[in-house]
């Protein structure tokens, strides 16, 4: 995953082209019972949960405020104050997450 830090707020400034979904995430640390905290480290294997906050003209199996699963090092992010979100192609979303009825 590609990360550059930027200066706008991306949140609600953004309109992503053809099939690509940009996706709110939480960058999360591990905390030891003693206080250390580990930072987040990932595997090829990993999956990411995250929000959909925009989506793309050719996308078509997900929509806004759709909480998805998506691969580790897919797409590229973007980081700054207030946001961390990725842009990444829907292709790489493997599982839309449903209320419970």
């Amino acid at each position: 995953m590609f990360l550059q830090k930027s200066k706008i707020n991306i949140k609600g400034n953004v309109k992503p082209l053809g099939n690509t979904v940009l996706v709110s995430y939480e960058e999360l640390d591990e905390k030891l019972v003693s206080g250390i905290v580990i930072p987040n480290r990932h595997t090829e294997t990993d999956a990411i949960q995250g929000q959909v906050l925009a989506i793309g003209s050719k996308v078509k199996d997900v929509k806004v405020g759709d909480n998805i699963m998506y691969a580790d090092f897919a797409g590229s992010s973007i980081l700054n104050e207030e946001d961390a979100v990725v842009f990444i192609n829907e292709k790489d979303i493997m599982v839309i997450i449903l209320d419970k009825p």
